[in-house]
């Protein structure tokens, strides 16, 4: 069974040109990538099939080289079904579709504001969110990545929470990617996610409560029943 499964693997890397090979395996690394972002793991595994079948990159009018295959195919009359099998497949006229477009990697932030958008889209939890969250980014050489972390969470520095941050930026950029951290004061910290987080929320709940103050049926209301607002009530739309 083993000479059996080889042989068909034999022939099938035969019938397939290397650029095929490299186009297939960049599909692949680009899926597996994306399979944290699909809602199901095996959805997102046919995606990468179907991408696979439907893609054929433009051979130029040059044939696939299948000469040593299907030569091997006619010479011997002992060769396996499975064998056989596989040289039929590579030999059956490929699907037209359009290309599938492969997403280059992305680029690396350069400001607080972009380490804001990308710590909202990683997906991490717990700790490892409370980490990307109350860190700053400094600064990014090549692969590196150096984060400024508030000394108000200083104790968030494991490893283990590290090495959870740093592979989920990986799979966010398609790239290695190395986290360098320091700790700042928190008089420093001031451009974290969470610090812009808490910025935002305070500044839309001022606006809430200004809206209400300004609002003319409240205003009546306050006038004719001496009321006042309870501003602590108050919550703006999400």
């Amino acid at each position: 069974e083993g000479l059996v499964e080889q042989e068909a693997i034999t022939a099938l890397a035969q019938a397939i040109s290397q650029e095929d090979i490299q186009l297939y395996y960049q599909i692949g690394l680009i899926g597996r990538r994306d399979l944290p972002f699909a809602p199901e793991l095996r959805g997102g595994f046919e995606m990468i099939m179907l991408r696979m079948l439907a893609f054929r990159p433009d051979a130029g009018g040059q044939q696939k080289p299948i000469s040593n295959a299907a030569s091997q195919a006619a010479a011997s009359s002992r060769q396996s079904p499975a064998t056989a099998a596989s040289v039929a497949y590579s030999s059956t006229a490929p699907v037209v579709a359009d290309p599938v477009a492969i997403s280059e990697p992305r680029p690396m932030a350069s400001a607080s504001g972009s380490w804001h958008e990308i710590v909202a889209q990683l997906g991490l939890r717990g700790m490892a969110q409370q980490l990307a969250a109350n860190s700053e980014m400094l600064s990014r050489d090549g692969s590196v990545i150096r984060l400024a972390l508030s000394s108000q969470h200083a104790s968030l520095r494991r490893k283990s929470l590290e090495m959870q941050l740093q592979d989920a930026l990986q799979r966010y950029f398609g790239e290695p990617v190395k986290l360098e951290f320091s700790v700042a004061a928190d008089s420093q910290a001031q451009h974290t996610p969470a610090v812009i987080d808490k910025r935002q929320a305070e500044n839309r709940q001022q606006a809430a409560i200004d809206a209400i103050n300004t609002d003319p049926n409240v205003r009546r209301i306050q006038e004719s029943f001496n009321a006042q607002v309870v501003t602590d009530s108050v919550r703006p739309v999400e």
